[in-house]
């Protein structure tokens, strides 16, 4: 208990989801499954929060499936 790693791999992914986005997209949709699914809702969070910029960031659909636990 008391280890921050799991934030830690998910603050990357995160940063490395964006890095590819803004090269690559924008995309139409985003499939997330497990802890896919769990990435996927909040980077979808940050849309919404307008931290991430909609205009590239902001998929038109969002497929989610059999997310993990919040804190995998």
């Amino acid at each position: 208990h008391g280890s921050t790693h799991a934030y830690v791999d998910a603050d990357k992914s995160l940063r490395s989801l964006a890095k590819f986005v803004r090269a690559n997209g924008p995309f139409d949709g985003i499939f997330g499954f497990s802890q896919g699914a769990n990435i996927a809702t909040v980077w979808l969070c940050l849309v919404e929060a307008g931290v991430l910029d909609a205009s590239w960031a902001a998929p038109r659909w969002a497929c989610l499936c059999c997310a993990t636990q919040l804190g995998w």
